[in-house]
């Protein structure tokens, strides 16, 4: 028993760091996709008029479906992706990520 709880808390954290394969694939189309306008990653350069995904995701505004609402539209100075379903779940999910 002493065994298997040493072995929870070394694993254990090394799990909560570890991404959902979801959040890795949103990572994928945002480095893609937006990076040449957004800041993707809280590592990444900023950039000085696009809000950078980490802000987006902090906003108490900003929600799973807002998200993909806005994802489905034309907006703005925004070239016309037309993303699927399957690529803007998995980017939602990261932007969300970055809270």
């Amino acid at each position: 028993m002493r065994n298997l709880l040493l072995a929870a808390a070394i694993l254990l954290p090394a799990a909560a760091g570890a991404q959902s394969p979801e959040i890795a694939r949103g990572g994928e189309i945002a480095q893609t996709w937006c990076s040449s306008c957004h800041q993707v990653s809280a590592t990444a350069p900023t950039k000085d008029t696009i809000p950078g995904f980490p802000e987006i995701a902090r906003r108490p505004t900003t929600t799973a479906d807002r998200l993909r609402g806005f994802l489905r539209q034309p907006h703005g100075r925004m070239p016309n992706f037309e993303l699927s379903d399957a690529n803007i779940n998995p980017l939602v999910a990261y932007i969300l990520s970055l809270k």
